[in-house]
């Protein structure tokens, strides 16, 4: 099955988008440029609106997922303020 080609150009108008124009260091480093500049005058202010709603929906999920891997293994299903009432 192949990838849609415009949920790939998708993600990777997001990644540039959050990312600040950096595309080469992105998972999306094999999209041509001409491509994605298509892809970004096809865009509406909504569609756009949308796409970056959901590129920081995606991201805080990952901020989440990443801070909870890092929580101190005593910290694990404890809440800042129950620590503070223990204390």
């Amino acid at each position: 099955m192949r990838a849609n080609p415009l949920g790939r150009d998708a993600a990777a108008w997001i990644w540039i988008e959050l990312a600040g124009g950096v595309l080469h260091h992105s998972p999306h480093h094999t999209a041509t440029r001409t491509r994605l500049r298509t892809f970004d005058r096809t865009l509406t202010p909504e569609d756009r609106l949308l796409l970056l709603e959901h590129g920081y929906e995606v991201l805080g999920a990952v901020v989440d997922d990443v801070a909870r891997q890092h929580r101190p293994a005593a910290a694990v299903g404890v809440e800042p303020e129950d620590r503070a009432d223990a204390g």
